[in-house]
């Protein structure tokens, strides 16, 4: 989002030159370009999905589930178990957005890939598209009583602990933070990750995969080459491998010396097979969408407004200049 608005400002310096962006797959180009020219440079990706405790998961008799009927039919096991499906800290505002993202790709995306495009020529809307289907599941799973008590008043640190000790089965939650679940487990090897199927059909589960932060050039700078030249450096696959082991995310681009996080691994399939969209808010044309996502959400969890009202607010949010 940040580079669209500022490179569009003239303030980014063009990397279209380099040979590395030749290699961005095609359905993350609009993460990393603008108007087809590159102007940022990312090692890879994050992936949203459920972050889980093998042990409650088999203590419940269940498996990572591949279709959403399946996920439901999971939830309500763990529930009957006793234990917490899903661990939710929405009180912590960000953690409020990754359910939504989490389903978004295959109630929308999977259907129409163009979606962010059809939104930016005012020809395609929130209220008017998979965005209805993916918060009308995202209350189901809390009349259904999925979540814990009070997600408004629970907070991302709680959530994690929750899931690490056992309390809580899951959480939806983005792959950069495994590190913090790992600390609140009481066995890191106990933990692992799956994909959300956000639709009846297995074939239609699409998953979310936004690039990690990225290094962009001032095109103002007095080192314009030098600066440049680093990013083409940091562009070289040994340099976008240790990047990305760094941060535990998935390389844009692999190659054999590339080692991936393996609670990763079954996101794979999907960024390989184009099935995979960079988050939401990355294609968004200004900073106030998210947070006013953040907002509708926790209203919603509150019993304060309806999906209609909601989408209404976040349509009328993307529409400011």
């Amino acid at each position: 989002m940040s580079m669209v608005q500022i490179s569009d400002a003239n303030l980014l310096a063009d990397l279209s030159d380099q040979a590395w962006t030749q290699k961005i797959p095609e359905n993350f180009r609009n993460a990393y370009q603008n108007k087809g020219r590159t102007f940022i440079y990312s090692a890879g990706s994050s992936v949203i999905g459920a972050i889980y405790n093998k042990k409650v998961f088999t203590e419940a008799g269940v498996a990572p589930p591949t279709t959403w009927p399946e996920f439901l039919a999971v939830c309500e096991k763990i529930k009957q178990a006793g234990k917490v499906p899903i661990a939710l800290g929405a009180q912590t505002q960000w953690v409020t957005q990754l359910i939504t993202y989490a389903l978004v790709p295959s109630t929308v995306y999977v259907k129409d890939p163009d979606f962010d495009q059809q939104m930016a020529a005012g020809k395609a809307s929130f209220a008017d598209s998979g965005w209805v289907q993916a918060l009308e599941m995202y209350l189901d799973l809390q009349k259904r009583g999925y979540f814990n008590d009070d997600p408004n008043g629970t907070t991302f640190e709680q959530q994690t602990s929750m899931v690490g000790t056992g309390k809580a089965a899951m959480a939806i939650q983005v792959s950069a933070v495994l590190p913090d679940f790992r600390k609140a487990a009481d066995n890191e090897d106990d933990l692992s990750m799956f994909v959300v199927p956000g639709a009846d059909n297995a074939a239609d589960v699409w998953i979310p995969a936004g690039i990690v932060v990225g290094v962009g050039v001032s095109a103002r700078s007095k080192k314009l080459a030098d600066a440049k030249k680093f990013i083409e450096f940091l562009g070289e696959q040994k340099n976008i491998n240790a990047w990305s082991e760094a941060v535990a995310c998935v390389p844009f681009v692999r190659d054999s010396s590339s080692r991936i996080d393996p609670l990763l691994e079954p996101f794979l399939p999907y960024m390989e097979n184009n099935k995979a969209v960079p988050f939401m808010d990355q294609a968004w044309p200004n900073a106030e969408v998210q947070p006013a996502h953040f907002a509708v959400v926790q209203e919603l969890l509150g019993g304060k407004t309806t999906i209609p009202e909601a989408l209404e607010k976040l349509d009328d949010t993307y529409r400011k200049s």
